[in-house]
This record gives C-alpha cells, structure tokens and sequence, in this order.
C-alpha cells in the first residue's frame, strides 16, 4: 500500500516539533497524491499534533491541497473539526479540467468537484488552485468562471516542470495586467480579493520582508512522503537525489545543505535581479527541469515573475485607503505556509 501509517504521521508530526527549535507557530499540510483517500491519518496526525501544541503552548495551523474530488459534508466536516484550510486544485473550465484531471477509468472530474462545492455552506468555501497551461483560457476568465463556481481566492500557477517559452511567457505577462486591472475595479466596488498571485507580495510590501530564498524547502519545512523518507519539498517527494533523511533517522542536515548550496550556485545570477528580494530567486524544482542550463533573470518563467510583482505594487498603490485594508487583511489570512 501506498498510503500513509498512523504510525508513520505521528513521527512526522515528532519530526516537526523536534526540528522546530522553539517556534512558536507551526503548520502542517497534508498533500497527494490524494490526501482524503486517507482521511484517517489526517485525524490521526491532526489530533496528535494539536495535543501536542496544547501541552507545549505552541501554535499550529492545519491545511490541505486535494483534488476535490471526495470533499463531501463528512470530509469537511472532518477539516473543519481541526480548522484545516483546503485548497482544491481545479484547471478551469470542465472540458479543459476534464481532459487534463480525468478519473481513472477515463471519466471528467469537473462535475465531482461542481456537485461537492454546491453542497457546502457559504463559510467553507475553499480557495482554488489552477495549474496554467498554454491552452487554458484567458486568466480573467478562468479567475471569474472559478469564483462563480463558488471558491474563494484563486490561485494561479503556470505548469512547471520544463523551460517556459517565450511566446507563453508574453501571453501571462498581458493576461496578468488585465486580471490586475479587474482585480482593481473588483476591490474598489467592495468585493473580495479573488486573484491570490497578489496577495502575497502586497503583504511582503507591507510587512518590509525580504526573501532569501524561493520558498522554505529545506529550511523551514520538508515534506514527508508515505513511507516515512524526508525530501526537500513535496515536487521532489520520491526524487532520491533529494532525500533528505526520515522520520526514523531524522533530518539529515548536510544532505539539506548540500542540495540548497548547490541551487543557490546555480541561480546565482537572480542575486542582481531588482526583484531577488521579493521573489527569493527561481523554484528549484523548476530550475532542476530546466531543459537546458538556468539562464537567471533572463528566462522567460522570471520574466513572468517580475510582471508580477510589478502588477502587484500597481494594484496596492491604486487602491484608496479603506480597499487597501481589505487587501491586506486577505493577505493575511490567505496566506499559506511555503
């Protein structure tokens, strides 16, 4: 089987607090394959960790990514027991989500997720997450159709995984202006924030943060996969070259330091960029896909990148004081745990 032990998710949730050094806010995520075909150790790990945070006068946050496909009223009710926040990765439109999250034996998957969503209360409603590909349609209406099927903020992520080309990179850079200036025209009417990619560098602005690396792989979180193996981040999960220890064992520092030593040489021409500081550099996931050699800020996937964080200074100094309170209140509870 390749589904997560009890025994197993309670030496992760060890792990965690055992690494912790003292922190005094923790989060854990729950992430697939699909994370409700085994709700069970959800409970379990969920219940062991906040026994945990009580007894320590710690905090933690619970949240989750799944397909959507098994979000009935007993699953949320479940999440909601341990306040776990959920994300649901859903493409779009049902033929373009169909053709690229099909069933097993063939079927779409779109209507699953529809007939779930509907039968939600108005206060469950997750966030969505929406993989971009060159085919999908354009980002403000793959924003709107998303949020009219009833999910709260919505966010995009350009399919990773290869080289970006630079035809695509153009297409996102006008498609995210124009979502920027339907966000602003959304915003300054009273309505919520619904397009997550700016949200997260309207706070970084806000707060005077500054990234030193993409995300936290390695340093302030690593994911664990069904067996128990620990890897940088959940898209290296199974990848052995980015093992680095297990729950047994315990996190083997120089295997992390190792691996973030060498992505750091390799996107070492990002530390000139004007946005190094915001960004943090490239996914090193995506720079360990890159077809050929990573060519820093020159590539198309960071010029996208830079497009916006541009449109997100825009977006906040355009808004009149009150909306953007609205906006960095989102940004704060919006945001999950890199």
């Amino acid at each position: 089987s390749r589904l997560m032990s009890d025994d197993v998710a309670r030496k992760a949730v060890d792990l965690l607090f055992r690494e912790s050094f003292g922190e005094r806010s923790l989060s854990l995520v729950f992430f697939g394959g699909e994370p409700l075909l085994n709700p069970g150790v959800i409970e379990c790990a969920a219940g062991y960790a906040g026994r945990l945070a009580e007894s320590r006068g710690v905090e933690i946050s619970f949240h989750m990514t799944t397909n959507g496909t098994l979000l009935d009223l007993d699953a949320v009710a479940m999440l909601r027991e341990f306040g776990v926040s959920i994300l649901v990765s859903v493409d779009g439109h049902a033929e373009y989500h169909d053709a690229h999250r099909p069933f097993p034996d063939g079927r779409g998957s779109y209507e699953a997720i529809a007939e779930n969503l509907r039968a939600l209360p108005e206060d469950a409603r997750p966030g969505a997450r929406a993989t971009v590909t060159e085919d999908s349609v354009a980002l403000s209406d793959l924003v709107e159709h998303l949020t009219g099927m009833g999910f709260g903020v919505v966010h995009l992520s350009p399919v990773s995984g290869g080289t970006m080309t630079d035809g695509f990179a153009q297409r996102l850079a006008g498609e995210y202006e124009d979502l920027a200036r339907s966000e602003l025209a959304a915003i300054r009417s009273g309505r919520s924030p619904a397009a997550g990619c700016f949200i997260e560098p309207v706070l970084s602005l806000e707060m005077g943060r500054q990234r030193l690396s993409p995300c936290g792989a390695g340093a302030r979180y690593v994911s664990v996969d069904h067996d128990g193996r620990l890897f940088l981040c959940h898209r290296f999960a199974g990848d052995a070259r980015r093992a680095v220890g297990d729950v047994d064992a315990g996190l083997d520092r120089r295997a992390v330091g190792a691996l973030l030593h060498s992505f750091a040489e390799r996107s070492s021409a990002c530390r000139d960029c004007w946005a190094h500081g915001l960004c943090g550099g490239p996914c090193m996931h995506d720079v360990d896909c890159e077809d050929e050699e990573f060519s820093g800020p020159s590539s198309a996937r960071c010029s996208v990148t830079r497009r916006v964080l541009e449109l997100s200074m825009w977006l906040y100094a355009s808004l009149p004081g009150r909306s953007r309170e609205r906006l960095s209140r989102a940004a704060r509870s919006l945001i999950r745990p890199e």
